[in-house]
């Protein structure tokens, strides 16, 4: 008798009377015992070649996918709470897929984000309600997750350290940030009266949150908040009216920020579309404005010390312009695409770019784009609750 148990372990046990009973009464006693040996033997090279068999099906599967895994595509619903990403490989080619119990994840207006091998993103729930207040985790090479409650629902924008997780949203024209301590689990809050925080980021030893708001005098007034991201609090206040409005991408390099201005108000007109890129100096707080030969100004990337910089509007969901502007030259270089700019990212020499429904890869080259791949990364088109695209990501 063979029996598993626990952990592979096997326990025999072998009725040599059962063994002789069924051989033919006139057998000899030699020939039992020739028998018993051989059927023993038998036995011991099956038990032999069951515990090698047994380590190779339990090898975990998502760790031999997982190796394959290098881009993520969130497909997402607010008709319920149901999410998926599924994985390509460099070549482009699906490898699986991970459902997650969490709608309306994710958004283009706060892109995901990847640090040492864990996705995080903002889940908002049904959409009808959006009741969710979570950042959400994701170990990427074990496909399990977990949940920081920042205690804010409707959250704007999030980023992510070693050790805190931040969230900013805004209820009865209050901004509040949040910092969750991965840590201890303490959360703490930082309140900014009368004014819409629509963006955060945290660099080097600095936490920058862009807002804007009404003057009291009917004109709309532009900020960045620099805060101790340790402390919670507001160490300087920088006036970006003139820069404009709707900073939606920013970056860190060296000793400057440089930001995106998506809009700026004018006294006469309100809201009209800003060419503006930024540049923050962080020692000296002086701004210098750079002119884009294209409006709608959204993500920024860097490549080669120069700086890619797509140009789209996220409300009506159209932009196929990217400018490449070289910081030391000051020169800027802009290039048209045959579809939309939705989301960009860089990763050894290529840019992948979706438009909401396919994926672009572009072998960047001296003075061009040259494109290699395209494919339909649009999976749950077919589905009964209407599922969209909410951003891709490419793991470390």
């Amino acid at each position: 008798m063979i029996k598993m148990f626990k952990k592979g372990e096997i326990r025999v046990k072998i009725n040599f009377a059962t063994l002789a009973v069924t051989l033919p009464l006139q057998a000899s006693k030699v020939m039992v015992q020739k028998m018993t040996v051989k059927m023993l033997a038998f036995l011991i090279i099956i038990l032999v070649m069951i515990p090698f068999s047994s380590c190779s099906q339990r090898k975990p599967r998502s760790k031999i996918i997982s190796d394959k895994r290098f881009l993520g595509v969130i497909e997402t619903t607010g008709q319920d709470n149901k999410s998926f990403l599924t994985f390509y490989d460099k070549a482009l080619i699906k490898q699986d897929t991970l459902e997650l119990p969490f709608g309306s994840m994710g958004s283009y207006f706060d892109l995901p984000k990847v640090q040492d091998h864990y996705l995080y993103i903002v889940p908002r729930g049904i959409a009808s309600i959006k009741d969710l207040s979570i950042v959400l985790e994701v170990d990427l090479s074990a496909g399990k997750y977990k949940t920081y409650d920042m205690k804010q629902p409707q959250i704007n924008s999030f980023c992510v350290d070693d050790d805190y997780v931040y969230s900013v949203n805004t209820l009865n024209h209050q901004s509040i940030i949040s910092q969750y301590n991965k840590t201890d689990e303490v959360l703490n809050t930082l309140e900014i009266g009368k004014i819409f925080i629509g963006k955060i980021d945290r660099y080097q030893d600095k936490l920058y949150a862009f807002g804007f708001g009404d003057d009291g005098m009917g004109s709309m007034q532009s900020y960045l908040y620099i805060i101790d991201p340790i402390q919670l609090t507001i160490e300087m206040e920088i006036d970006l009216t003139e820069e404009g409005q709707d900073q939606l991408g920013t970056i860190s390099i060296q000793n400057n920020l440089y930001f995106t201005n998506a809009l700026k108000y004018n006294q006469n007109r309100g809201e009209i579309p800003s060419t503006n890129l930024s540049q923050l100096d962080t020692k000296q707080h002086s701004i210098t404005s750079i002119s884009l030969q294209s409006t709608y100004p959204f993500q920024i990337l860097e490549h080669q010390e120069k700086l890619y910089i797509s140009h789209y509007n996220l409300v009506q969901g159209k932009g196929n312009q990217l400018s490449v502007y070289d910081p030391a030259l000051k020169i800027t270089e802009i290039h048209d695409f045959q579809h939309h700019l939705a989301q960009i990212s860089i990763h050894d020499g290529h840019i992948y770019i979706t438009d909401g429904e396919k994926l672009y890869t572009y072998i960047i080259e001296a003075d061009t784009f040259r494109k290699v791949k395209e494919i339909d990364i649009y999976t749950k088109r077919h589905e009964n609750n209407h599922y969209y695209i909410s951003g891709f990501f490419v793991t470390p």
